[in-house]
């Protein structure tokens, strides 16, 4: 009997533990998605006229932008959107959807020089507000969280106190059109994780991300209609209510609800997880070493002999025994890499969205020469008879 009476005293403890304080949370941020400035004409006048909205409603105390900021995620785009949203009031925090980190004339390099990080972490009355960017790093690749996107959102969440409720933004759904999905919600179950926000769907719907409650917020754009508009997002206690407003307009009665509830009644759904049990059906496939980087592999590797060359998006030439695995030399460079590097008898040719071209020595890794075109480079170099063959963002073409 007294073990019964315990137990329920501990879970009483803790669901007052979590509740301690939150009775009188009440709070209101403006929630944009899917701005795609540059898109149609009247998305840079949809964004502005949300800005004035904002500034003018008492009740926000602040603005998440959930990515797909800009259309193409050019240079200009970028300067564009900085200017606009220095007129901005009161504070606000923005992440990369995956037309922000296309394939532009910049390498998918310029958000983050401009707007200084891809995520964020913000406390407002005792809860945090998660954000971290989004991919594809890769030309018509799949929705992805790049990997330093990963490592970075588990520091943070292995550093949020096990009982301050977390609310999680990123521009996808968490959901099977994620390729790493599974990451990312097996860091979440880690903590007091209570809702996660995203966008990319321009539409306002409910889901369940693996037994998190999930939104998906409406395109600011207003397509058909006369004005664009974003959401209102309201935390009363334990509850998170979101409303529409259209700009200037109106704001629409209540569509969704969440109730806050602790972490333990979060139950996992169904959704398919990658599994390699095909590979013990192959036997005479085996694997003879591995690697494992700290960042996204972007492009294939090259090879010769016993040599093997890959690079990332770190920016990090790395060469291995092609045999055994074990790293030969490294060589960083000053951004990211998306192009594979070729192998000549004497010499390594790489190029990176610092802008240069890299000759690095085949055996010891050094730089014997490089050439700088002042702009990213995505594209991969060629050799024939001692010349290097390479386009660069500036619509150059090298040899």
């Amino acid at each position: 009997m007294k073990r019964i009476l315990l137990a329920i005293y501990v879970i009483a403890l803790s669901l007052l533990s979590y509740g301690q304080g939150s009775n009188e949370r009440a709070f209101t941020f403006a929630w944009l998605s899917d701005v795609h400035l540059n898109s149609f004409a009247y998305a840079e006048d949809d964004l502005r006229q949300s800005i004035e909205d904002i500034n003018a409603n008492p009740d926000v105390a602040f603005t998440i932008l959930s990515g797909d900021v800009t259309e193409f995620g050019d240079t200009k785009e970028f300067y564009l959107l900085q200017d606009i949203l220095k007129n901005f009031r009161k504070p606000y925090f923005l992440i990369p959807g995956n037309h922000d980190v296309n394939w532009s004339e910049n390498g998918c390099t310029m958000f983050d020089k401009i707007f200084q990080a891809s995520h964020f972490c913000y406390d407002w009355q005792g809860v945090r507000f998660i954000g971290c960017g989004a991919g594809p790093s890769l030309r018509m690749g799949p929705p992805h969280i790049p990997r330093e996107e990963i490592l970075w959102l588990d520091s943070i969440v292995r550093a949020t106190p096990a009982e301050q409720p977390i609310i999680f933004i990123n521009h996808f759904p968490i959901d099977q059109g994620l390729s790493n999905w599974y990451e990312v919600v097996d860091i979440l179950k880690t903590r007091n994780i209570q809702a996660i926000l995203g966008g990319h769907l321009h539409v306002n719907r409910a889901y369940d991300a693996e037994g998190i409650p999930a939104v998906i917020g409406r395109s600011s754009l207003r397509r058909k209609d006369p004005i664009g508009g974003y959401n209102l997002v309201t935390l009363r206690g334990n509850t998170l209510e979101f409303h529409e407003r259209i700009i200037k307009t109106k704001t629409r009665p209540v569509w969704n609800t969440i109730h806050l509830a602790p972490l333990q009644e979060k139950k996992d759904t169904t959704y398919y997880r990658p599994d390699f049990a095909i590979n013990a059906t192959y036997p005479s496939v085996r694997e003879t070493w591995k690697l494992k980087d700290v960042t996204d592999i972007a492009s294939q590797g090259s090879i010769d002999g016993n040599l093997y060359v890959y690079t990332n998006t770190a920016g990090v030439v790395r060469a291995l025994n092609a045999k055994n695995g074990k790293t030969q030399w490294t060589y960083t460079t000053g951004n990211k890499i998306f192009s594979a590097p070729f192998i000549t008898p004497k010499l390594v040719i790489v190029s990176s969205c610092d802008g240069s071209i890299y000759a690095l020595d085949r055996k010891q890794g050094t730089v014997r020469w490089k050439y700088n075109t002042n702009y990213p480079i995505v594209a991969c170099p060629v050799v024939t008879e001692g010349t290097v063959y390479i386009g660069s963002s500036n619509g150059k073409f090298y040899s």
